[in-house]
């Protein structure tokens, strides 16, 4: 009988001892199942750092890091999305840039042209008051290039809000025309 209770004494250490042993096995395959996954995660942002237009990862299990690449997947497609709409953009305000400087040289190389000859001392007073005039619609057309690209600027930062509103198209017509009209009107 002393054999017995001596066995029994013994038997929750025995239980305890498994069980250290155990949270140990648990507790390491835990620490290299969250290991690997970090890895993982790391090497999916470090793919996704490279910039790579072509770069996909392979999902083929369902589980955490599967979920992972399939959201780096949509930064991804976001990411490419993004760029193709920033060349778009800027090819757009290259375009814009380039007419805006062809439109300007026009209106500078007469007022260049008109200057030049306002220079020299034989010209009659008709022909001074006709070259100052048209320095001055170049100035004028100038200007009015030069508030439409700040109006566009303002509009692009949102410092402008467009209120669209029905209105009659012979009325915004007649109101178009009878502002040009008073223009020419002064001019003759």
């Amino acid at each position: 009988m002393v054999k017995g209770v001596m066995e029994l004494t013994y038997l929750p250490y025995i239980f305890v001892g498994v069980a250290i042993i155990a949270l140990i096995i648990t507790i390491f395959c835990c620490r290299r199942h969250v290991i690997n996954t970090f890895n993982a995660a790391d090497k999916v942002l470090d793919r996704i750092l490279t910039k790579d237009n072509n770069l996909r990862f392979e999902i083929t299990e369902d589980d955490r890091i599967s979920k992972l690449a399939h959201k780096a997947n949509r930064i991804v497609d976001l990411y490419i999305s993004d760029i193709a709409q920033s060349k778009e953009e800027k090819e757009t305000i290259q375009g814009f840039i380039f007419d805006m400087s062809h439109q300007m040289k026009t209106p500078l190389s007469s007022i260049s042209m008109y200057s030049d000859l306002l220079i020299e001392d034989n010209l009659s007073a008709d022909e001074q008051q006709e070259f100052l005039t048209r320095v001055k619609l170049g100035t004028e057309k100038l200007q009015w290039m030069m508030d439409s690209l700040i109006k566009m600027s303002r509009l692009e930062v949102g410092a402008i809000q467009l209120a669209p509103m029905k209105a009659s198209i012979w009325q915004t017509t007649s109101e178009s025309i009878s502002g040009v009209v008073a223009i020419a009107a002064q001019k003759i």
